[in-house]
């Protein structure tokens, strides 16, 4: 025990008093629930408010490898439908780029045919097809 003295203000007069301090012991208490082989996906071995019979848990042993196939194959097809839909998002983006660039050339090509400079842009598009096939190489 310790013990603690402090001075307390009240109205402007000091009192004095004196504080005692004790230990009160734990303040959890914890319980058992739910053991369990592995984590989060193995086999319940003591569950303290689900109580199993015999043949209950024969039949859950028995069903466990179904539903793990199942699970891996749910795991697969989620996996292939993001998969998919990440590369239908690259193909759009892919498109969107391809519509933009064709919309600014036949603006540059109307610019041009305007102002009477379809020659130039004729031969810097040939550049550009040129140092395109020499990036693919």
């Amino acid at each position: 025990m310790k013990e603690k003295s402090k001075k307390l203000y009240f109205r402007k007069v000091s009192v004095s008093k004196v504080v005692l301090l004790m230990e009160i012991g734990p303040r959890l208490k914890l319980e058992l629930l739910k053991v369990q082989d592995g984590i989060d996906d193995g086999e319940v071995l003591y569950h303290r408010l689900i109580h199993k019979s015999g043949p209950e848990l024969e039949k859950l042993k028995k069903e466990a490898p179904t539903k793990k196939k199942l699970k891996k194959r749910i795991e697969q097809e989620n996996e292939h439908r993001v998969i998919h839909r990440l590369e239908k998002a690259q193909e759009a983006a892919r498109r969107e780029e391809e519509e933009l660039k064709a919309f600014k050339e036949k603006a540059a090509r109307k610019q041009a045919a305007a102002t009477g400079q379809t020659e130039d842009i004729e031969n810097t598009k040939e550049k550009d097809r040129e140092i395109a096939m020499n990036r693919e190489r």
